[in-house]
């Protein structure tokens, strides 16, 4: 049976993220960041951990928009600090489309849990009208809702024709680049929260902190 290149890559970069993820969680150990005080760091999912306000503590939400897109650094795999996404589908009701860890599926969800990372940002796209913003909030609802969670999501093809898997960066590019952006700040194969962070065609409306 040939294997193929793609498929080589599949196997083998969940194994380099976790040797990856030992090695930074050991270098980073007695290294804080600032929200570390005020939170706790709770077991998400079967490998994902998640920092949470203390004490029931919550952030107030600003005004959101269809489209807006919620980032935060409060979320860890095997000490790779990656962050997580979602993107506002319907801000009337507070409802985001979401892929939060391996063995789930992307799926709508309430907006109301961002509250309790000790620190979120908005972004918005620059420049662009409410309609292609809200066109990207019901693509993603329509389309990248119950799609299995996969890290390789994008390594081998970026932009199929049609998404079968997605990670939560990745969802929010795909949705976006529908409607001709790329928000991918690197340009590289794998989108990550950070290169969402740090797209030209997004500005930060809100920070949580």
């Amino acid at each position: 049976m040939k294997i193929r290149r793609g498929q080589i890559l599949a196997l083998l970069l969940p194994t380099a993220l976790l040797l990856f993820g030992t090695a930074t969680a050991q270098a980073t150990a007695h290294r804080h960041l600032p929200f570390e005080a005020d939170s706790v760091c709770s077991p998400m999912a079967v490998v994902l951990r998640e920092e949470r306000l203390a004490g029931g503590r919550l952030h107030d939400l600003p005004p959101l928009e269809d489209g807006d897109i919620l980032v935060t650094p409060c979320a860890h795999t095997f000490g790779w600090r990656h962050g997580h996404a979602g993107i506002v589908v319907n801000a009337a009701e507070g409802l985001t489309v979401e892929a939060v860890s391996i063995g789930t599926r992307s799926a709508v969800s309430s907006v109301r849990h961002w509250r309790t990372y000790p620190t979120f940002t908005v972004l918005r796209l620059k420049d662009a009208d409410p309609v292609t913003r809200r066109a990207a909030g019901l693509y993603a609802q329509n389309h990248l809702v119950d799609l299995p969670y996969r890290l390789t999501s994008g390594l081998r093809e970026k932009e199929p024709a049609e998404a079968a898997c997605c990670h939560c960066a990745y969802l929010v590019w795909y949705a976006y680049r529908q409607f001709g952006y790329d928000l991918d700040g690197d340009g590289g194969h794998l989108v990550t929260v950070a290169d969402l962070a740090s797209s030209p065609y997004l500005e930060a409306v809100y920070q949580a902190k």
